[in-house]
């Protein structure tokens, strides 16, 4: 089974436990109250990985539009295989979804002067329409997440078709 071209492999390795990361350091900083320091520094960071995040889902979408498409596996239902394409595109536009938001949110109260000047952050940022669209993204993409490493599983040890060796780096 043919491989995917090898930055596209590295970028989903490296991409994937940074964006779980990320998923998990925002619920816990929504946890946070919003006159703790502590929250500012961690959405600091959540913010810086979150812009890292999507500029590297731009580049890895450019290699997969530049890239020959991998056909879809024969061994398997083929309503299985066309859902696996539509996950794909999902997670696509997930991810660019909580990016996007994310960047509003923090347009929106001004976060770059909260940062620089140690601003209290606003009360009520959990009410703001664009973080209740933030918050549900982020839910929807470790649900479309769980379901796509639940496929990886499912072809690696239930369907033995060898798939998930096309994300790992071959000897090709």
């Amino acid at each position: 089974m043919k491989s995917y071209p090898l930055a596209m492999i590295i970028l989903h390795w490296f991409l994937a436990p940074i964006i779980l990361l990320a998923l998990f350091m925002g619920n816990d900083i929504a946890q946070l109250s919003n006159d703790l320091d502590l929250k500012v520094d961690r959405l600091e960071v959540h913010m810086a990985v979150g812009i890292g995040v999507g500029m590297l889902f731009v580049i890895r979408l450019f290699i997969k539009l530049a890239s020959v498409r991998q056909p879809i596996p024969e061994k398997g239902n083929k309503l299985l295989a066309k859902a696996a394409t539509w996950a794909h595109i999902f997670i696509y536009i997930l991810v660019f979804g909580v990016v996007i938001t994310g960047m509003a949110i923090a347009a929106q109260v001004d976060m770059p002067s909260i940062i620089i000047h140690g601003y209290i952050m606003p009360q009520g940022l959990s009410d703001l329409p664009v973080r209740i669209v933030h918050g549900i993204l982020t839910k929807l993409l470790l649900f479309v997440v769980a379901i796509h490493i639940s496929a990886a599983f499912y072809h690696q040890f239930v369907l033995r078709d060898g798939l998930l060796s096309k994300m790992w780096l071959s000897k090709e």
